[in-house]
């Protein structure tokens, strides 16, 4: 699935006026150049993290050592629609351990327990909780 980006006519950007419903109409009145720009469908990533901990948040992790890898993503990033969204929760203070992350308000607690990790894949915007 891709987003609209630009929607081009005579080399003006119309794309804020048009509507999904509706479209784009103009009158046709001489020969017309029409670009259409597609992008990448993206979400938006927010967290929040209380205590003496943090979170990190990855596109990959690495299979033999289950370490993080690919892009690290920050609070507010773009996530690729359908894309692979890893977090690992790391603490500041051994004596300190995770007691919640929820990502959409779901418990990811028991995956968190068994591989250090949580996997979820981007269907729109994610937000966690930890």
């Amino acid at each position: 699935m891709k987003q609209l980006d630009a929607l081009l006519i005579n080399g003006v950007d119309v794309v804020a006026d048009y509507n999904e419903d509706g479209g784009y109409t103009f009158e046709l009145a001489a020969a017309t150049t029409i670009e259409v720009v597609f992008g990448e469908l993206t979400a938006t990533l927010t967290y929040e993290v209380t205590g003496l901990g943090y979170i990190e948040c990855w596109s990959e992790f690495d299979e033999e050592t289950l370490e993080p890898a690919g892009t690290q993503y920050e609070n507010g990033a773009a996530l690729p629609i359908n894309g692979n969204l890893y977090v690992y929760p790391y603490s500041t203070d051994v004596a300190i351990e995770l007691l919640t992350l929820t990502i959409n308000g779901e418990d990811f607690m028991s995956e968190i327990e068994e591989w250090g990790s949580a996997y979820y894949i981007v269907d729109g915007d994610v937000n966690i909780v930890a």
